[in-house]
């Protein structure tokens, strides 16, 4: 299953073009690199230029702003996280790419399976 997170491909594609992005930097976490190509083709379908940040990201505070700087970017999109700090100076799109797994049925299960406890942990 090759959708197994909702990346906002529209959103993503809106928020490039009402800004009028011309050089987006892509930030995301390691589970989310085996989406990669799939988000590079949505910013360049844009007619934007895509960048993609290698370094590891540690959540929505660890922000590539300097990287962003020295390549010139027009706008920063972040996968993974949702937003932490309102105005870091810099244009940032946050996108949560949640899993489309559906987890109710173990969910369920495992409370079951959990009653016969008193404290847990």
């Amino acid at each position: 299953m090759d959708d197994v997170f909702d990346l906002e491909e529209d959103r993503v594609k809106r928020e490039i073009v009402q800004r009028k992005a011309r050089r987006v930097l892509i930030q995301l976490p390691e589970g989310l690199r085996g989406q990669l190509f799939k988000i590079v083709e949505t910013v360049e379908s844009t007619g934007a230029e895509a960048f993609v940040s290698g370094d590891p990201c540690y959540g929505a505070c660890d922000l590539p702003l300097e990287e962003a700087e020295k390549l010139n970017v027009d706008l920063i999109i972040h996968y993974g996280h949702t937003e932490l700090l309102s105005e870091v100076g810099f244009p940032v799109v946050y996108v949560k790419a949640k899993a489309r797994t559906p987890v109710s049925g173990v969910v369920k299960k495992s409370l079951s399976l959990l009653k016969k406890y008193d404290v847990i942990g």
